[in-house]
């Protein structure tokens, strides 16, 4: 269940559920039930249904003050499809509606989980409300899963610090199409790095300040470096107005379809936020044999061990420009960085390991009385 306000997430959303599809292929046939006033045919042919729930008139708004409509929803469509899983893209905190539902038509329930509310200690006292409603809600929707599962240790850790039952946690990477986001040719990884690029929203907790920061000043020792930045966010008008001559290239939303053009034409994938759970985007390099520079936060630290990236705490500048001058002028630690990773995306986060790891969770959920 998912509000959906433009095409933009409808396609955000359907990439994930892509991956879902590509995950299971002819293994299950997949529902997509979401609110909004968005219609479109991009899910079209790829074996997925959509059902429309309500209007945008109450958004998201409607899984707390209608409740019941939406549990007598879900019961329908489960009885109606004879659904066998449930399982949520995002809003974790809001799925026991969707179990209350799931489970009167008799269907399993799995939470997944691809980020929480990040620990902060300036939070405003409104901030720090909504966060203890957030995780009573967590509480609440995860004990009546049947099973939870998590995109990454790192989220999992978090979950079991919060008192909720690891018995009943799984990891699964999301996963990566390693045929989709094919590797460079080794000529293009030995010469100099001309390209960085940073791909996600154009928002301040996702570094693009501190991006844009280490650029301007590594560019002063190598000229002919560019940056390419690949996301939509309400810092981009603002930010392509002020750096419109000062080599930095503003591209809007990438689709799938093109994002692995972006990773083949770049030298280096900057990634530097302030938080961040399993980001799919430095799988994605990894597997094409881009070298990563990203912060020390999430899921990253497992990602770019052993010498499989360079890893910055987040909001240092000055560290983003010496990981850029180590990529930049040592070739041979390229050269190793990038084969260290594409080894390690393919031995644990390849479709065919996420695969039959999910198959698996999700045939011992069903059978499970």
């Amino acid at each position: 269940m998912h509000k959906v306000e433009d095409e933009k997430q409808l396609e955000f959303l359907g990439n994930i559920l892509l991956r879902v599809a590509e995950v299971f292929r002819e293994e299950a046939e997949i529902h997509f039930l979401y609110n909004g006033d968005v219609e479109s045919n991009y899910l079209l042919g790829k074996n997925i249904l959509t059902h429309k729930y309500g209007d945008n008139t109450n958004g998201g708004i409607d899984r707390l003050v209608n409740p019941v409509k939406l549990i007598l929803e879900i019961r329908k469509i489960c009885k109606d499809n004879k659904i066998d899983i449930v399982l949520n893209l995002s809003d974790h905190y809001y799925f026991f509606w969707i179990c209350i539902g799931a489970k009167i038509a008799g269907a399993k329930c799995i939470a997944r989980i691809a980020g929480i509310i990040a620990e902060s200690e300036k939070f405003t006292m409104k901030r720090r409300i909504f966060k203890l409603i957030g995780k009573l809600l967590e509480r609440i929707s995860l004990s009546m899963a049947d099973h939870v599962l998590c995109l990454s240790n790192s989220l999992k850790n978090l979950l079991v610090q919060r008192d909720n039952n690891i018995n009943k946690m799984t990891v699964i990477s999301q996963g990566v199409d390693v045929n989709f986001f094919v590797n460079r040719e080794l000529k293009q990884i030995k010469k100099s790095p001309q390209r960085l690029l940073f791909v996600g929203r154009v928002v301040k907790y996702k570094g693009i300040y501190e991006c844009i920061d280490a650029f301007l000043n590594i560019r002063e020792l190598y000229p002919d470096i560019e940056l390419v930045i690949c996301g939509h966010g309400h810092e981009k008008d603002a930010l392509s107005k002020k750096y419109q001559y000062s080599g930095i290239i503003f591209k809007d939303y990438v689709s799938r379809e093109k994002l692995n053009e972006e990773y083949l034409s770049a030298d280096v994938l900057l990634l530097p936020s302030y938080s961040e759970g399993m980001p799919n985007v430095i799988l994605e390099a990894m597997s094409c044999k881009v070298p990563v520079i990203a912060s020390r936060t999430g899921e990253i630290p497992n990602l770019l061990k052993d010498g499989r990236g360079i890893l910055v705490e987040p909001r240092n500048v000055n560290e983003i420009i010496e990981a850029l001058k180590t990529i930049i002028e040592d070739v041979n630690f390229r050269l190793s960085c990038v084969q260290k990773a594409h080894e390690y995306v393919l031995r644990h986060h390849s479709y065919e390991i996420v695969r039959k790891k999910t198959i698996e969770l999700f045939s011992s959920v069903i059978t499970k009385c």
